[in-house]
């Protein structure tokens, strides 16, 4: 499988992917407070924010419309204004026109099955751990 270069024609095929990654994100973590971004409406507005408890504690998930998913912490008195990321994934183009979730070091992620969700709580775990 050959990686490829995005460009802006990809823009359509990013925003599709980046819904479908909104769609699971928020059946398998729905947000604490329905009230605090625009679930439900015809169209997300892009990027989407919403906090959601994992395993006892409090992330924000965040989804760009350009392909990029970002679990970090949601209330940390040390990192108010840019928390670091528990889990990264982005959208990564190969051969023939395909989009597959990326890990940062470009390693597929089948984010949409049991394999994705166990990597999403392996990462929590792993923070939670830090912190004992």
């Amino acid at each position: 499988m050959k990686k490829l270069k995005i460009d802006i024609s990809d823009f359509e095929s990013l925003s599709f992917h980046s819904k479908q990654a909104v769609k699971f994100l928020l059946e398998n973590y729905p947000p604490k407070n329905v009230d605090e971004m625009n679930i439900g409406q015809a169209e997300f507005v892009f990027p989407l924010k919403w906090k959601a408890e994992i395993l006892g504690s409090v992330f924000e998930w965040i989804v760009s419309e350009m392909g990029s998913v970002t679990l970090r912490l949601a209330e940390h008195p040390r990192y108010a204004r840019n928390p670091p990321p528990i889990f990264y994934v982005s959208l990564g183009k190969y051969e023939p026109a395909e989009f597959l979730w990326e890990d940062p070091e470009g390693n597929p992620i089948d984010l949409f099955f049991e394999s994705g969700k166990t990597l999403i709580l392996d990462k929590v775990k792993l923070y939670l751990q830090s912190l004992s």
